[in-house]
């Protein structure tokens, strides 16, 4: 691969104009998901006190009955003596915490926009028939597939990004404008997120690039895609999923933006099962590296083979 090979397919790729309709169409659904969030950064009101305190002395009366009764088999030395009113209010996040939550609900949205696009484009070359004029003037295809390849990846990465600071932005607007400056403040974990967000950009990136050019096909990517996704929401709800969680792409992904997985599994009873599956991030940082490796193989043979020509 050289730069000449990577500078023409970044060319190609951000000067479509696909690129900003799809962008501006997922970022639109983004601040409707972002905006729907706001309930979690709402002060609280004189409602929602008068609300909080009914709540609590129902709590404070059916603690006195249970415990007054003196047959109901309840230790209640270990309960407190009153009900606290805070308890009964609805959850309310600091900044960091918002804006957080935003980016891990949002995320998903950045990742289908960043597959649209490059399978898409991908694509529209062997439908077009493009990429057999490319390859008039780069006779070797491999450089050409890693050129595209690297170009899809840093797309994803700069998408990712401009998605992320989207994201922060209206997380600062919607919380000046309900709560004003106070607490208005940020650290690392907010950057891990979104450094997670842009890691999981690259990899997605790369993955839709390399299947695509091993199927030449947008539409046989996406019922590979669809049916791969289809299968492991099946296995995920199965019985055994603390056996297989580690295998399934569904329970990796959330692993990979939000930093780790974890499922709770009750029984028909509502009681819950042992053990508890849980995914750590470096074990699915694993996962993607060998799956990029996998279709990384997989690409190089097909597009080699390929009669582009025909």
């Amino acid at each position: 691969m050289t730069l000449g090979l990577l500078r023409a397919e970044l060319l190609r790729l951000f000067s479509d104009r696909k690129v900003a309709v799809v962008a501006v169409l997922v970022l639109g659904l983004g601040f409707w998901v972002g905006s729907s969030l706001i309930e979690v950064i709402k002060p609280y009101t004189a409602l929602d006190w008068e609300e909080a305190q009914r709540q609590s002395n129902d709590a404070q009366i059916n603690l006195d009955v249970i415990c007054g009764s003196g047959t109901s088999g309840v230790d209640c030395s270990s309960l407190p003596s009153g009900v606290a009113v805070e308890g009964f209010l609805r959850p309310q996040l600091n900044f960091e915490q918002f804006a957080i939550t935003t980016l891990e609900s949002t995320t998903p949205s950045g990742l289908f926009a960043v597959v649209v696009l490059i399978t898409v484009m991908i694509g529209s070359e062997f439908n077009t028939g493009s990429i057999g004029t490319q390859l008039t003037f780069t006779p070797r295809r491999l450089p050409l597939l890693w050129a595209k390849v690297a170009a899809s990846v840093i797309w994803g990465v700069c998408l990712m990004a401009f998605w992320s600071v989207s994201m922060v932005g209206l997380d600062v607007f919607l919380y000046l404008n309900l709560r004003g400056t106070e607490g208005l403040v940020a650290g690392g974990t907010l950057a891990a997120q979104i450094g997670r967000a842009l890691l999981v950009g690259a990899v997605t990136a790369a993955m839709a690039a390399m299947v695509t050019m091993a199927l030449a096909s947008t539409v046989k990517t996406w019922v590979l895609i669809s049916a791969g996704l289809v299968l492991s929401q099946l296995l995920e709800a199965s019985k055994n999923l603390a056996q297989i969680a580690g295998l399934l792409p569904t329970t990796n992904m959330p692993s990979l933006i939000n930093g780790e997985w974890t499922s709770t599994i009750y029984n028909g009873e509502g009681i819950r099962q042992e053990p508890t599956p849980h995914l750590d991030y470096g074990y699915s940082l694993g996962y993607a590296a060998f799956w990029v490796v996998v279709f990384g193989i997989w690409a190089s043979t097909s597009f080699s083979r390929r009669n582009i020509l025909k």
